[in-house]
């Protein structure tokens, strides 16, 4: 089937862009940006495509301490597969790999913005290893991160936040993601995006649930050009045993210059991603077909809480030795021989 992206300069095969290389309907390709200021707010901006599902999928998630608004939408591909755009999102890359836009009309769901995403530096590929079940591929893709500084003005309800170079980040993805997200069922996921002035930092971690790494990987990107993989992890975490939230510690990162990174990690506000459909079950991203979804949550309720949680964005402050910034650490923990939680509560 021949669509309007066949006429870019861009085949990697004798096939047209609609056809992807496997039919399982979770192959996806992505784009994740996520930023915040600790003292006021954070924001999760998503973009996703299923070629198999013929579907595009936007979302957006904000946070405020006590406060979360959740906004999801979707498409078909009647509509054309080029633009980046579900509901009252859409994105648009201004410069590949180094600057995009993206702005949410006005909606009921009371998240609005018009925001640009400016490159810091360049990007960094983490592959992510092949994960079967049963001999049948249920996870494999790429990662690509990359730090930068976002623009603009984010509008909760009758709140406008003024963004100024906010520094944050974003994942582009793609590939195959069967067993969904979210709550894991045994082991510990920590993602860490550290900004500081002169350097930012990215940090991809998840171990089995006996503390044996499955995926370590990351770098130290410096202001100026050069990005330094990451060679040596330590995590150093406190989660709360009833609520299951990570409360703060340290992530200590070896790069291979030699040079050791001391993140010390301590939370302003947390975002729930079980908003944006990071889930296991038939709300979950590449299952998910309403046109348009939105809610706002009271955090302040803890059983709400309970219910939602899973993979969260902690909005952090930061500090690096003198260094002193803010990011993101992203957490999911399972049974785990280290850190220890209760049984999550399924989502509704």
């Amino acid at each position: 089937m021949i669509t309007e992206t066949d006429d870019f300069f861009c085949h990697q095969t004798i096939q047209p862009h609609s056809y992807v290389a496997l039919n399982d309907l979770s192959w996806g390709e992505r784009g994740y940006h996520t930023l915040g200021d600790p003292d006021r707010f954070g924001l999760d901006i998503g973009v996703a495509s299923y070629a198999n599902r013929g579907m595009f999928h936007t979302y957006a998630i904000a946070g405020v301490p006590g406060k979360q608004w959740s906004l999801r939408a979707t498409r078909d591909f009647s509509e054309g597969r080029w633009e980046l755009r579900a509901g009252p999102i859409q994105a648009r890359i201004i410069e590949p790999m180094r600057r995009w836009s993206f702005t949410c009309a006005p909606n009921d769901s009371g998240i609005a913005f018009d925001l640009e995403f400016e490159a810091r530096n360049g990007p960094y590929m983490i592959p992510q290893p092949p994960i079967r079940k049963g001999g049948r591929l249920i996870h494999e893709d790429i990662y690509v991160f990359q730090t930068g500084f976002y623009t603009g003005t984010l509008s909760l309800d009758d709140e406008v936040f003024e963004v100024d170079r906010v520094p944050g980040a974003r994942d582009r993805t793609w590939g195959v993601r069967v067993a969904g997200e979210g709550q894991l069922p045994h082991g510990v996921l920590a993602w860490l995006n550290a900004n500081f002035d002169d350097v930012s930092i990215i940090a991809h971690i998840r171990d089995r649930g006996d503390e044996v790494p499955q995926v370590r990987d990351g770098a130290v990107y410096h202001d100026g050009g050069d990005i330094v993989p990451i060679v040596g992890f330590e995590h150093d975490l406190n989660f709360d045993y009833e609520t299951r939230q990570c409360l703060g510690g340290t992530i200590t990162l070896t790069d291979e210059r030699g040079e050791v990174w001391p993140i010390e990690i301590e939370p302003s506000l947390r975002m729930y991603l079980s908003g944006a459909g990071y889930t296991s079950n038939s709300v979950r991203r590449d299952r998910f077909t309403d046109p348009i979804w939105h809610e706002r949550w009271d955090l302040t309720d803890s059983d709400l809480v309970a219910r939602v949680e899973g993979l969260n964005d902690n909005i952090s402050h930061m500090r690096c030795g003198e260094r002193k910034g803010h990011g993101v650490l992203e957490t999911s923990v399972g049974a785990h021989s280290k850190y220890k939680v209760r049984e999550p509560i399924e989502w509704a």
